[in-house]
């Protein structure tokens, strides 16, 4: 797998078709509407509850746009797919239950390493402790912290070490996930049926065949690339009024462009 070729392909793909990248922005500005109609002072319940569910709705469209974009990738297509509105709603709620499906696996794991490592009963030993010491004082970063100092050395031990232990193993193990999940979403795009996408035997062979250290590789570098463009998103958003308007118009459909074309990519690459 050449990555350099890879990502500079992924990373110019989003510009190649202005139209498209701009309508997908405009989507994504429909998901930003509560937090944009926020910041010009616009708050009503009602209207932020009816925006949050149109968000909602708009999410599984982008999402289904992106995995219609892996598909054509996957053939390595130049075009940028047209807009199918029904169709990439559809496949959104496909994608949302693929990762439902991945997720919750490690999800679960996590919760029994929890119960197994003593988090549960630590965190349960130490509320039972403090929350008579804050009763009928102010909450404050002072008062916390003093509760805190006052409970046993050992009960914090206990719970430090169980907290450590549920964290790295949870992380791992949502890893792991992620990494099938990925190549899920390229099955399923690749056949347009759910199935193929949750047949995690077929996902590893999958990964077998595009090699585990070219898969781990480009993992990784594709991380890195996305962390770089949530950083720059970020500060645009900081940007008084306009930023967060211009990150949701260029910015977050530049990044789901690029990570369908990359995944289809990716995917292309096995033997």
């Amino acid at each position: 797998m050449e990555f350099g070729n890879l990502f500079k392909d992924s990373l110019s793909y989003p510009i190649s078709d202005w139209k498209k990248l701009i309508i997908l922005g405009i989507v994504s500005i429909i998901v930003s509407l509560v937090t944009i109609l926020a910041i010009f002072g616009i708050r009503y319940p009602i209207l932020s509850t009816i925006l949050a569910v149109i968000a909602f709705i708009a999410i599984l469209i982008i999402n289904g746009y992106v995995v219609s974009i892996t598909k054509v990738s996957i053939t390595k297509s130049k075009e940028v797919p047209s807009f199918s509105w029904a169709d990439n709603l559809v496949m959104g709620v496909k994608c949302l239950i693929l990762n439902i499906v991945y997720f919750i696996i490690p999800a679960i794991i996590t919760v029994i390493v929890a119960c197994l490592s003593g988090l549960f009963g630590t965190t349960d030993a130490i509320m039972y402790q403090m929350v008579p010491k804050l009763v009928n004082t102010t909450v404050n970063q002072t008062t916390v912290a003093t509760a805190l100092y006052s409970l046993p050395p050992q009960l914090l031990t206990s719970f430090s070490a169980s907290f450590a232990i549920t964290l790295v193993i949870g992380i791992i193990v949502f890893i792991i996930f992620n990494i099938m999940a990925l190549v899920g979403i390229c099955r399923m795009a690749d056949t347009d049926s759910l199935l193929d996408g949750l047949s995690m035997g077929e996902v590893l062979n999958d990964i077998s065949s595009i090699g585990w250290l070219n898969y781990i590789g480009w993992y990784i570098v594709f991380y890195i690339i996305l962390i770089i463009l949530s950083l720059i998103s970020s500060i645009i958003s900081d940007i008084p009024y306009i930023g967060v308007i211009i990150a949701a118009l260029i910015i977050s459909p530049f990044i789901c462009i690029f990570v369908g074309r990359s995944l289809g990519l990716m995917y292309a690459s096995k033997k």
